[in-house]
């Protein structure tokens, strides 16, 4: 889902960010201090991913046509996340190679960025059990909503 500059600002997330989505960090996201899990911020990037992936016209993961597999993750903490913080996640295209691509995923709150991770995703042929090339309409869309993404 596209974000406005309004929403962007609220949360305190640079420009260059245009693509996320606002969550509040639910009781199931936390440990018993109320603190979000670790694992919280990159199951709210891995639902981000499909809503991404429908947007640039690779649909919702299936075995029936190409998908993105994850072949690489590095992600970093940078602050707190709470029970019932409003948050925004957010994710980005930096490059696209033949068959993999750089998507870098943050989450803001209070002003800040409390998470980033970077993942490099195969499209992958679970038929053949091959990667695949990235096709030329996704590169299109992907350039359309991230002109600075190396396509």
């Amino acid at each position: 889902m596209r974000i406005s500059d309004a929403m962007r600002q609220r949360y305190g997330a640079p420009e260059g960010w245009n693509f996320g989505e606002e969550r509040v960090v639910e009781w199931r996201d936390c440990d018993m201090l109320g603190h979000a899990n670790h694992t919280a911020s990159l199951l709210w990037c891995e639902t981000l991913r499909v809503h991404y992936c429908e947007a640039i016209g690779l649909g919702t993961p299936s075995y029936d046509r190409p998908s993105t597999m994850i072949a690489q993750i590095t992600a970093r903490y940078l602050g707190q996340i709470s029970f019932a913080d409003h948050v925004l996640v957010c994710c980005r295209t930096l490059r696209i190679g033949r068959t993999s691509a750089t998507v870098q995923y943050g989450v803001w709150t209070k002003g800040k960025q409390a998470f980033e991770a970077e993942l490099v995703l195969v499209l992958f042929d679970q038929k053949s059990g091959t990667t695949v090339a990235y096709p030329d309409e996704v590169r299109r869309l992907v350039k359309e909503l991230e002109p600075a993404a190396e396509v």
